[in-house]
Protein backbone atom coordinates (compact mmCIF):
# COMPACT_ATOMS: atom_id res chain seq x y z
CA UNK A 1 0.00 0.00 0.00
CA UNK A 2 1.54 3.17 -0.67
CA UNK A 3 2.21 5.65 1.69
CA UNK A 4 -0.97 8.27 0.63
CA UNK A 5 -3.38 7.26 -1.09
CA UNK A 6 -5.60 10.13 -1.78
CA UNK A 7 -4.82 13.90 -1.53
CA UNK A 8 -5.00 15.50 1.44
CA UNK A 9 -8.40 16.91 1.98
CA UNK A 10 -10.09 14.76 -0.42
CA UNK A 11 -10.49 11.35 -1.00
CA UNK A 12 -9.17 8.16 -2.43
CA UNK A 13 -11.51 8.35 -5.77
CA UNK A 14 -9.63 12.16 -6.35
CA UNK A 15 -7.39 9.84 -7.91
CA UNK A 16 -8.82 7.64 -9.90
CA UNK A 17 -8.32 6.92 -13.15
CA UNK A 18 -11.90 6.81 -14.20
CA UNK A 19 -15.05 6.49 -11.87
CA UNK A 20 -18.39 4.65 -13.25
CA UNK A 21 -20.10 7.78 -13.35
CA UNK A 22 -17.90 8.69 -16.23
CA UNK A 23 -18.40 5.62 -18.65
CA UNK A 24 -20.59 6.64 -21.40
CA UNK A 25 -23.97 4.74 -22.05
CA UNK A 26 -25.26 4.43 -25.29
CA UNK A 27 -28.82 5.09 -24.87
CA UNK A 28 -29.56 3.99 -28.94
CA UNK A 29 -28.32 0.50 -28.58
CA UNK A 30 -29.94 -0.07 -25.00
CA UNK A 31 -27.96 1.24 -23.15
CA UNK A 32 -24.72 -0.87 -24.06
CA UNK A 33 -21.51 1.16 -21.80
CA UNK A 34 -18.47 1.26 -23.44
CA UNK A 35 -15.71 -1.62 -22.22
CA UNK A 36 -12.58 -0.59 -22.07
CA UNK A 37 -14.11 2.68 -20.15
CA UNK A 38 -16.00 0.23 -17.79
CA UNK A 39 -12.52 -1.91 -17.09
CA UNK A 40 -10.53 1.08 -16.55
CA UNK A 41 -13.60 2.41 -13.45
CA UNK A 42 -13.21 -0.96 -12.30
CA UNK A 43 -9.35 -1.15 -11.86
CA UNK A 44 -9.43 1.98 -9.86
CA UNK A 45 -12.17 0.83 -7.84
CA UNK A 46 -9.55 -2.36 -6.45
CA UNK A 47 -7.35 -0.02 -5.21
CA UNK A 48 -9.90 1.05 -2.73
CA UNK A 49 -9.27 -2.57 -0.86
CA UNK A 50 -5.85 -1.70 -0.18
CA UNK A 51 -6.97 1.47 1.57
CA UNK A 52 -9.04 0.19 3.22
CA UNK A 53 -6.10 -2.31 4.66
CA UNK A 54 -8.13 -5.85 5.70
CA UNK A 55 -6.64 -8.85 4.59
CA UNK A 56 -10.51 -9.83 4.25
CA UNK A 57 -11.04 -7.98 1.23
CA UNK A 58 -8.34 -9.25 -0.83
CA UNK A 59 -9.64 -12.50 -1.71
CA UNK A 60 -12.28 -9.86 -3.47
CA UNK A 61 -9.78 -7.87 -4.95
CA UNK A 62 -8.24 -10.71 -6.13
CA UNK A 63 -11.62 -11.93 -7.38
CA UNK A 64 -12.23 -8.47 -9.79
CA UNK A 65 -9.29 -8.21 -11.16
CA UNK A 66 -8.89 -11.56 -12.73
CA UNK A 67 -12.48 -10.76 -13.94
CA UNK A 68 -10.95 -7.44 -15.42
CA UNK A 69 -8.24 -9.38 -17.17
CA UNK A 70 -10.11 -11.85 -18.72
CA UNK A 71 -12.68 -9.27 -19.82
CA UNK A 72 -9.44 -7.06 -20.98
CA UNK A 73 -8.37 -10.40 -22.93
CA UNK A 74 -11.67 -10.95 -24.83
CA UNK A 75 -12.29 -7.50 -25.54
CA UNK A 76 -8.55 -7.18 -27.16
CA UNK A 77 -9.57 -10.42 -29.04
CA UNK A 78 -12.69 -9.28 -30.40
CA UNK A 79 -11.02 -6.12 -31.84
CA UNK A 80 -8.41 -8.35 -33.50
CA UNK A 81 -11.04 -10.37 -34.81
CA UNK A 82 -13.41 -7.45 -35.98
CA UNK A 83 -10.12 -5.87 -37.92
CA UNK A 84 -9.17 -9.17 -39.88
CA UNK A 85 -12.76 -9.62 -40.66
CA UNK A 86 -12.47 -5.91 -42.43
CA UNK A 87 -9.02 -6.85 -44.30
Amino acid sequence: MSAQAFPPGGTYFDNAKRSFTQVPVNASKDNAISTSEFLEASESLTGLFDVLGSVAFNPVKSDMGGNIKVRRKRMKMTLVIRAASKG
